[in-house]
């Protein structure tokens, strides 16, 4: 225990030389002792002892508290403002040295109370309560929060910490005397050099309290879901974190937080997208409350609103998403509404074809994307670790900026290609989207290409069963669907007979719109011409579906008339 409280010590004292360095908005201090708060997550939840109603305080009243900074101390600190909600203390040096006056305090009570930037209704209170869960209050009896403004010393805005959650008897049991403290109350603690009245920092008032509500509501909660749901808060509130840092480098474990602004803006991004495309702000606070943590927490969430999708799948269109940010095509699926998006950073970029083997990796949980341009048509082969989980996606542009999106089609081995006969002059982009999914370890792989005229037809018969993405797409009125029957070892399949396959096309809701194949085929290669002026189609997003001998792939295409 001395041993890391001397590191944290050390650390800090290297912060004032961060400092001078541009580092952009938000500094959460909450996780700092995350791993503490998991362990005192399994203590009972006790009211204090000996508490006889409720204590309340009065303007000009002095208190002390326990602080951290090098690294506990206890300071003197005045209350400013007694509101319906809250207490403002305000630490008397920092008081009588001017940081902090009434008039800030009182632009604080406010927005805690009476409204924030977005919203002139409602204030960070009620905005946090209604879209998170209730604020704890068991410990003190009192509802009122705690808001305290000090000399934090070091580098940070704000912080919420859980060991004002338990007495100090639970957390002298836990730890031993004099290594950690508890003020017995709600307490969100304030940098009071910053200007604690601008928009930044009223935004981190709402940041810091939603750690507090998220506390009540699932108290050992992994930091990325946590500090996911405070950077949406700020944006309840109206002042969001800029997004930055995480673009240049999206090649970063989402659920692995290691405190950077970039993880901040990855898992902000990540719960916006759930809010916006899975049911909005009961879908977050259903996350909050849920007791599964991380993946899980995610993926029983997802059951819970019967989305339908597994935390794969909606990984696989977030960063899908992140990089294109268009709301325009396939239902809006592949960007947002709310926020807009910088440009994202290619791991590696080609103008000159083929292009040779190229060996690259990428994080758990995270993303590398391959732009493409100048092209050829190509082959696009990919090779995967063995051990690895990956998915691979190929975004195409044209010229006219419509889009396709396509999946590469990987076998046991983590291998795959795809053809894109139209790249030439008509492409304005092709990129590949490679996805890591996979808790555990940085995934390896190769890609590289081939002239599509310098290969010969393929005349073995296909290994594995495989559904192409219709080609034009979008179209109107016709496209073409290729699809393979593969050979099979297994007793019950007749290499002269070959299987029932069943293609149809269905609209968005799932009804049946034309059947294009259901017979009996051989193991080879087929395609199949779709035309929509048979069944007087409108624009709009279809979808194709294969089914034979246990396979069933999905598709969607496009028809713009």
């Amino acid at each position: 225990m001395k041993i890391k409280i001397f590191l944290i010590a050390l650390l800090l004292m290297d912060i004032p030389v961060l400092m001078a360095q541009p580092i952009p908005k938000t500094k959460c201090l909450t996780d700092l002792f995350q791993k503490e708060q998991k362990e005192l997550s399994q203590l009972p939840r006790l009211h204090k002892k000996g508490i006889a109603g409720i204590q309340e305080h009065t303007i000009d009243e002095i208190m002390e508290f326990w602080v951290f900074k090098h690294p506990w101390a206890k300071i003197h600190a005045i209350c400013k403002a007694v509101g319906d909600y809250a207490y403002i203390f305000v630490e008397e040096k920092m008081w009588d040295q001017g940081f902090v006056d009434q008039d800030d305090i009182n632009a604080v009570l406010k927005s805690f109370e009476k409204q924030t930037f977005k919203d002139s209704t409602k204030g960070i209170y009620q905005t946090d309560v209604e879209n998170f869960g209730p604020v704890p209050n068991a410990l003190d009896g009192d509802p009122k929060v705690y808001i305290l403004f000090y000399d934090m010393s070091f580098y940070g805005d704000g912080a919420f910490f859980a060991f004002d959650q338990y007495t100090q008897e639970q957390i002298d049991s836990v730890y031993g005397t004099g290594f950690y403290y508890s003020n017995e109350k709600e307490l969100l603690y304030m940098n009071a050099k910053n200007d604690v009245s601008s928009n930044l920092m009223l935004s981190v008032v709402a940041h810091e309290f939603q750690h507090m509500i998220h506390w009540n509501m699932d108290p050992d909660e992994e930091s990325w879901i946590n500090e996911g749901c405070a950077e949406y808060a700020m944006y309840l509130y109206g002042y969001p974190d800029p997004i930055v840092v995480f673009n240049m480098y999206p090649d970063n474990d989402l659920t692995m937080w290691d405190s950077g602004f970039g993880d901040y803006i990855q898992s902000y991004l990540f719960i916006m997208y759930l809010y916006e495309k899975y049911g909005g702000a009961e879908t977050i606070k259903s996350l909050v409350a849920e007791p599964l943590n991380s993946i899980e927490g995610v993926e029983q969430t997802l059951i819970n609103i019967s989305a339908q999708r597994s935390f794969k799948e909606v990984f696989t269109d977030w960063v899908i998403a992140n990089y294109l940010d268009v709301t325009t095509s396939y239902e809006g699926q592949y960007g947002y509404r709310n926020i807009v998006l910088p440009v994202f950073d290619a791991s590696r970029s080609h103008s000159q074809y083929p292009i040779e083997n190229v060996v690259g990796s990428v994080s758990p949980w995270a993303a590398d994307y391959i732009w493409m341009n100048n092209g050829t048509p190509q082959t696009l082969n990919f090779e995967g670790d063995n051990e690895g989980s990956f998915n691979v996606n190929v975004i195409k542009i044209d010229t006219a900026s419509q889009i396709t999106i396509d999946s590469i089609v990987l076998d046991d081995n983590q291998n795959g290609s795809y053809e894109v006969p139209d790249f030439d002059e008509r492409m304005k982009q092709v990129v590949l989207v490679i996805s890591n999914q996979k808790s555990f370890g940085a995934g390896s792989y190769s890609y590289s290409s081939t002239t599509l005229t310098d290969v010969k037809e393929n005349t073995d018969p296909p290994s594995t069963f495989s559904l192409s993405q219709n080609y034009p797409n979008p179209f109107n009125p016709s496209t073409t669907i290729k699809y393979s029957i593969p050979t099979s070892h297994q007793p019950s399949y007749s290499q002269r007979e070959g299987v029932i396959v069943s293609l149809k096309v269905y609209d968005i809701l799932g009804r049946e719109i034309a059947t294009l194949v259901n017979k009996q085929q051989k193991p080879g290669y087929y395609e199949v011409q779709f035309t929509s002026d048979n069944v007087q189609l409108t624009s709009g997003v279809y979808l194709y579906r294969l089914v034979s001998d246990g396979f069933v792939k999905t598709k969607k295409m496009i028809l713009m008339k």
